[in-house]
């Protein structure tokens, strides 16, 4: 059942001052967040070559979003991650590497020594 913006203004007005202040400060972050969420492709244009940490919307697709909210940039992988451990883990993030990875006609392999995976030993 959806309330209506007079019964949730009811429902906050009744609490205590704390809490109203702290359901007021959540909103308005939301309501900023919203200004600044932008297309996938403008925040591209704006930051290549770089590591892009993305928040995904509600309603956005998460493999593929057409829009976000940018979280963290940087040419350092590290930096961005760093970022992304700070948040809720309760929010979409999109982390990728905006640009070329190699050359036409080249191989690569990774070794990531940051990942839990790269600690286990083989047998």
């Amino acid at each position: 059942m959806a309330l209506s913006v007079q019964e949730i203004i009811r429902s906050v007005e009744q609490l205590p001052l704390a809490q109203r202040e702290l359901v007021i400060q959540s909103i308005t972050q939301g309501m900023r967040n919203q200004e600044r969420v932008q297309s996938m492709a403008a925040i591209k244009r704006k930051y290549p070559r770089e590591w892009l940490a993305v928040s995904i919307p509600e309603g956005e697709n998460e493999y593929d979003p057409r829009r976000g909210l940018l979280i963290a940039h940087s040419t350092d992988r590290a930096v961005v991650w760093e970022q992304v451990e700070m948040l809720s883990s309760a929010e979409y993030v999109f982390v990728f590497f905006n640009g070329t990875t190699g050359v036409k006609g080249f191989g690569m392999a990774f070794h990531d020594t940051d990942s839990p995976a790269s600690d286990v030993e083989s047998a």
